[in-house]
């Protein structure tokens, strides 16, 4: 019978930026003193659960996460977390730092959608990007395929480095690559990945599934 990881997709705390409600990603901000106060929460409540190992993003936001949580959590006591550029946040090229409302907008206006509710229902992760890529001025954002292929390279390089294993994995990461893999694996549209949640993703027979989405331990 084959061995299952259970890879528990942890989104960063708080940031300034996600408080602003501006859009954030390979730029970076300090957790705010709700993210590191829910964080402290998540992690208590957590620290029962046994992790093989932890790794995180190399945005300090994601480090500082992760480090939070193995601070509490008694299987991780001995652990220190590896980053890995794989599981970054999606880059938006000049839209970063802009309000997310702008970008949003500009995105229904181009693809023919009424509002941001539509575009979710009738749209996916990759039109998405691949638009904001379309109407960055600066032509930096990353396209859909630049950013789940490293996505993949990333899952990849994690259950190969465990194989032969059973257990848990902690990986903290961002919001908007939560969104895009559950869209890309599953055909799950989400519209938006809590602040220090956990998406679980069970890998077994070369496969994955999804056990849980957004789940707050609160």
């Amino acid at each position: 019978m084959s061995k299952k990881l259970s890879l528990f997709l942890v989104r960063h705390g708080e940031t300034f930026m996600n408080h602003y409600d501006r859009v954030q990603g390979w730029s970076d901000t300090p957790l705010t003193e709700k993210g590191e106060q829910d964080l402290l929460v998540f992690a208590k409540n957590t620290k029962e659960i046994p992790f093989l190992q932890a790794y995180s993003s190399d945005l300090r936001r994601t480090v500082v996460t992760a480090n939070l949580i193995i601070e509490h959590n008694h299987s991780l006591q001995e652990t220190t977390v590896q980053p890995m550029p794989e599981f970054r946040e999606t880059f938006f090229g000049s839209f970063e730092g802009e309000f997310n409302q702008v970008v949003w907008d500009l995105i229904i206006e181009k693809l023919g959608y009424e509002n941001f509710e539509d575009l979710i229902a009738g749209s996916n992760s990759a039109e998405i990007q691949d638009t904001v890529k379309l109407l960055d001025p600066a032509g930096h954002a990353e396209s859909y395929l630049e950013v789940i292929t490293r996505l993949e390279a990333g899952l990849k390089a994690v259950v190969e480095a465990h194989q032969g294993e059973e257990g848990n994995i902690l990986i903290v990461l961002h919001g908007n690559v939560i969104r895009m893999l559950l869209n890309h694996l599953f055909e799950m549209n989400i519209d938006i990945v809590e602040n220090a949640s956990a998406t679980i993703l069970n890998y077994e027979n070369q496969q994955f599934t999804v056990e849980k989405v957004n789940h707050l331990y609160y």
